[in-house]
């Protein structure tokens, strides 16, 4: 198909949802059902869906993004309730069909609360991702799925009104199969104090302890500590500052590395229509390969409500990363600028451009451009 008739089909197709759910707008609106449904249809212009620095590699093309999800929240009397949310993405390519592909995503815990301040549960996040271009390129095998499991328990304990501790522990597994095949456990302590200075500060120390074991053929056994403060400032309803600092220190098999993660924004809500964040944010992890890598990140987001239902938004955001044990650094800079319109509390149809920038620093990785034109319509089904 061609960009016309894809996007005609996108049209005809939202229009078909919007006249669905515009029948029900009023009893809608009152409804506090526990259970939705939504499919989003959208059109989107890539201009180098490849992800090639190359010019002659670059390739346009027009992708259809078909998204139909669900979402379920069941309380129960006894103290609990059970949550779920699956979305299934289908891409259809027009000119690259052999790029067509699908993804799966699912969501479920399940939480209970006994007695006042005490809290444990399960959660358990699936996820399927066959090849893709939209995979950086060092991803030379298939991760065919991945799936983690969640236990965890946390207490409150309340010693006066501005002075409470956080205990909680995870244990946490995750599983990689197909040709990746890695799998780890985490072990998180957590402690936290909140200590109320006044009604506009608000700190909060603490510390993790996270163990993890990975298989042989990849890092080994990495035990990594983390002290860490909170700082939460507000000054009225128009300005808040919230910043964070720990200082991480990962013990290797046959390695070791530390540094210093931090995270501050800076928040600017006048009143109900504007929102902005400028945030700065350093930190270190590991990628689903067991890589340690260091992130730098710095950006402004920002949405304004043009009118009740009508909505802008901005974001651009500068990134740098640098893998541990190579040389290999990679600055990305980019953003986005899109509408949204709600034509019922539900329901929007949108528009978007995105525009990405990778300049590697490496003498054998090339760097591209990519931009991005995204239309579509998302709602409830009925």
């Amino acid at each position: 198909m061609s960009r016309t008739t894809n996007f005609i089909f996108v049209v005809l197709a939202g229009l078909v949802i919007l006249a669905i759910a515009s029948k029900a707008v009023y009893a809608q609106q009152e409804d506090k059902r526990l259970f939705r449904a939504y499919l989003s249809l959208s059109d989107a212009y890539d201009t180098n869906v490849l992800r090639s620095g190359e010019q002659s590699a670059n390739k346009s093309d027009n992708i259809i993004y078909i998204q139909p999800s669900l979402a379920v929240l069941l309380p129960f009397r006894f103290g609990a309730d059970f949550d779920l949310d699956y979305t299934f993405t289908y891409l259809k390519y027009s000119k690259y069909t052999q790029y067509d592909t699908y993804y799966n995503n699912l969501n479920v815990s399940l939480n209970f609360y006994p007695v006042k301040n005490l809290m444990f549960g399960i959660l358990d996040s699936y996820t399927m991702v066959p090849i893709s271009p939209q995979l950086p390129t060092y991803a030379v095998t298939n991760i065919t799925q991945a799936n983690y499991l969640n236990p965890y328990i946390a207490y409150k304990f309340v010693i006066a009104p501005r002075f409470d501790i956080d205990a909680r522990y995870d244990f946490i597994y995750a599983s990689f199969p197909g040709s990746l095949g890695i799998g780890y456990y985490v072990n998180e302590p957590q402690i936290n104090a909140d200590i109320l200075a006044s009604r506009l500060i608000k700190i909060k120390p603490g510390f993790r302890y996270i163990s993890q074991t990975f298989t042989s053929s990849t890092l080994g056994t990495i035990n990594q500590s983390q002290p860490y403060l909170e700082l939460d400032i507000a000054h009225g309803s128009q300005l808040s500052f919230t910043g964070s600092y720990s200082y991480v220190s990962f013990g290797f098999k046959n390695s070791s590395q530390s540094g210093n993660l931090y995270l501050a924004k800076l928040t600017y809500k006048p009143d109900d229509r504007l929102t902005s964040d400028l945030y700065a944010d350093g930190s270190k992890s590991f990628d689903i390969f067991g890589r340690l890598y260091t992130q730098f990140e710095a950006g402004l987001d920002a949405r304004y409500h043009i009118t009740r239902r009508l909505v802008s938004n901005i974001e651009a955001k500068y990134v740098k990363i640098k893998y541990a044990g190579e040389n290999y650094y990679t600055d990305a800079s980019g953003g986005d600028i899109g509408l949204s319109y709600k034509f019922i509390p539900w329901s929007e149809i949108f528009a978007t451009y995105y525009y990405y920038d990778e300049k590697p620093e490496s003498s054998n990785v090339t760097g591209y451009q990519d931009s991005r034109i995204l239309v579509g319509i998302r709602a409830g089904l009925l």
